[in-house]
């Protein structure tokens, strides 16, 4: 399992979170209310989930990535162009 997710920056009650599943090579398209309909303008913090192992999983990233009060990755989605966001993320 591999996820990333959008959370609305400051507790903007104005716009959704948007979350993905992140492919093996490492690209992703977000969703917010419909399969692929991406992200609404606005300043979000990013979550990274990526799980390893059978039948107890792991994280495969380090936890700080996992946690909204902790992950250092931060996006700004722009309204009416295409967005991308390269994030290099560490891995334990």
């Amino acid at each position: 399992m591999a996820v990333i997710t959008f959370e609305p920056a400051g507790g903007n009650m104005e716009i959704k979170g948007a979350s993905g599943d992140i492919a093996k090579d490492g690209t992703f398209e977000l969703t917010t209310l419909e399969p692929g309909d991406g992200a609404m303008p606005g300043d979000y913090i990013v979550t990274v989930r990526i799980m390893k192992g059978y039948p107890e999983p792991v994280f495969a990233v380090l936890k700080k990535y996992t946690e909204v009060q902790n992950t250092p990755l931060k996006a700004t989605i722009e309204a009416g162009g295409k967005n991308h966001f390269d994030f290099e993320i560490e891995r334990p």
